[in-house]
C-alpha cells in the first residue's frame, strides 16, 4: 500500500524552509526519503507560492502558518536562518 502511494505522491513541499533544514535535506535528505521520494521534494519560501500547486481548500493551515509569512515579508533576513 506504501509503495502505491509513494508513486502516486507528485510532491512534498516543505514551507518556510530555513537554511539549517536545506543544508541537512541537501545531506541526508537521500537516506530519508527513499524510494524516489526526495526527487519529490519542493521547497516553497511562501504561503502565496503554495497556492501555485495546491489549491486553498484542500488543505489547511494553522494561523501560525500565516503570522510567520507575515514576519517573513517584512524581515526578509529571517529567510536565510539570521
Amino acid at each position: 500500500r506504501s509503495v502505491k502511494v509513494r508513486e502516486n505522491l507528485e510532491a512534498i513541499y516543505f514551507l518556510h524552509p530555513g537554511l539549517q533544514a536545506r543544508l541537512f535535506l541537501a545531506t541526508f535528505g537521500r537516506f530519508i526519503f527513499s524510494g524516489g521520494l526526495y526527487g519529490k521534494l519542493r521547497y516553497v519560501s511562501r504561503v502565496d507560492n503554495l497556492w501555485e500547486h495546491v489549491r486553498r481548500n484542500e488543505i489547511g493551515m494553522p494561523e501560525f502558518v500565516y503570522d510567520h509569512d507575515e514576519d517573513l515579508e517584512y524581515r526578509p533576513m529571517m529567510d536565510y536562518g539570521l
